[in-house]
C-alpha cells in the first residue's frame, strides 16, 4: 500500500470486500486486519463495518471457547478414566493400599485367581492327582 495514500474510497471499498471474503473463505484474524486497513483508507459505511466486526468477534469467541471446551473434555475424560481404574483396583496410589488389597484377597481365598491363575491351576491339578492318604 505504498503507492496509494489513505482516504481513497475505491481502495477502501476493495479492502472491505477483501475483508469480507477473508472472513468467509480464509481465516478470521486476517479479515480483522484487512478491515482495520479499510477503515484507515476511509471506508464510509459504518453499519457494514460494525456488522462485519461483530461477526468476526463472535467467530473469534466461538473458536476460543471451542478450544477451551475441547481441552476441558479431554482432561475430564483422562481424570474420569483414572478414577474408574482406581476404583476397579487396576492400580494403587500407595504401596500400603496394594499390600492391604492383596492381603484381603488372600483371606478371601481368591489370591490365586487374581494374580497367578496358571500357578493356581497347576496347584489344583496336582491336588487332584495326589494319592489320598490311607490308600
Amino acid at each position: 500500500m505504498v503507492f496509494v495514500k489513505p482516504t481513497d474510497p475505491y481502495v477502501a471499498d476493495l479492502l472491505f470486500t477483501l475483508a469480507h471474503l477473508n472472513a468467509h473463505l480464509a481465516d478470521v484474524e486476517s479479515a480483522e486486519e484487512v478491515l482495520k486497513l479499510a477503515e484507515t483508507y476511509g471506508y464510509a459505511n459504518t453499519v457494514r463495518v460494525g456488522t462485519l466486526r461483530t461477526k468476526i468477534d463472535a467467530a473469534l469467541r466461538k473458536a476460543k471457547w471451542r478450544g477451551v471446551a475441547f481441552w476441558s473434555l479431554g482432561v475430564g475424560a483422562v481424570l474420569g478414566a483414572l478414577v474408574y481404574a482406581h476404583r476397579r483396583k487396576w492400580f494403587f496410589l500407595t504401596r500400603r493400599a496394594y499390600i492391604a488389597h492383596h492381603a484381603s484377597l488372600r483371606l478371601a481365598g481368591r489370591r490365586d485367581d487374581v494374580t497367578n491363575s496358571a500357578v493356581g491351576d497347576a496347584k489344583r491339578s496336582e491336588a487332584a492327582i495326589a494319592v489320598p492318604p490311607g490308600s
